[in-house]
């Protein structure tokens, strides 16, 4: 009871934090994930905790929210070139995690392996799914994909975390569930709600690891066929979503913009070999 009181708390400091950085201007956000960062990298590498993975993922978030917010604060970000490499930072960051899977042995690894390739193939690419709401006070950076890749993309992330990071769980899960309740209520703000909550976990973590495994710590949450579980049932819920044959159509501005992935009847084939392939090992 007393984990679920700490992480429904992180719930909500993540969801004000996130709503009042959504607030501030582009001299404050490169302020905190950027010359923050590099102010304290030599401390940072003290930290024997971080594997390199954490390193890995700390940077790139770090890096893909400053540039993120220099499209959202400039002219830049309405260069259909720029706007392309939104989706693509996405895909990278999946591709992180999903090689971490890959070199692990384990049914629930390879199965999540699997469900970040059906992630990465129904990601709507090109500078049409990005654009920033410049008529808006806040300049909202929306990112147009569907609520039900979102719920794929956590349950996914989620099933990630529980299999290689336990420890962190309970942090992890407070960060997800922000950026989903903002997508419940605007599914297109969820990536820069998404980044955001991520980037600022990492900064505390890689400045107090000890201090966040104290605040909780959840690796006796730990046990391998709720791993299986919650594995299975992220790539049978992306693997539905790759399969509908039903368009998500959204209405932006007016105009109707059917997101389909070009790879989708490559999906099909990639995931039953993969499912053939986990099953055997």
């Amino acid at each position: 009871m007393s984990s679920l009181i700490v992480i429904v708390s992180l719930i909500a400091v993540y969801f004000v934090t996130q709503e009042a950085l959504r607030r501030k201007g582009l001299l404050c956000m490169w302020t905190l994930f950027g010359v923050l960062p590099i102010a304290l990298t030599v401390y940072w590498f003290q930290n024997k905790d971080f594997d390199l993975f954490l390193w890995i993922k700390l940077y790139t978030i770090l890096f893909c929210i400053c540039w993120g917010n220099w499209l959202r604060f400039t002219s830049n970000g309405t260069n259909p070139w720029f706007l392309r490499t939104i989706p693509v930072l996405l895909a990278a960051n999946i591709l992180e995690a999903m090689t971490v899977d890959i070199l692990k042995i384990g049914l629930a690894h390879s199965l999540n392996a699997v469900t970040g390739a059906l992630l990465l193939v129904a990601l709507p690419f090109g500078a049409t799914c990005v654009r920033f709401d410049l008529a808006s006070k806040h300049r909202d950076m929306r990112f147009d994909t569907s609520l039900t890749w979102i719920v794929g993309y956590t349950l996914w992330n989620w099933s990630f975390m529980y299999l290689n990071y336990p420890s962190l769980m309970g942090h992890h899960s407070a960060i997800l569930a922000t950026a989903l309740i903002v997508a419940m209520i605007d599914p297109q703000r969820w990536l820069q709600t998404r980044a955001a909550t991520l980037g600022m976990s990492l900064i505390l973590t890689a400045t107090s690891y000890s201090g966040m495994l104290n605040l909780i710590d959840t690796t006796c949450w730990f046990q391998e066929h709720i791993a299986i579980a919650v594995a299975i049932f992220a790539f049978g819920w992306m693997l539905v979503h790759v399969l509908n044959p039903i368009r998500s159509i959204r209405q932006i501005r007016g105009t109707k913009i059917v997101i389909l992935s070009p790879f989708r009847s490559t999906a099909v084939k990639l995931s039953r070999r993969l499912t053939l392939m986990s099953t055997q090992s």
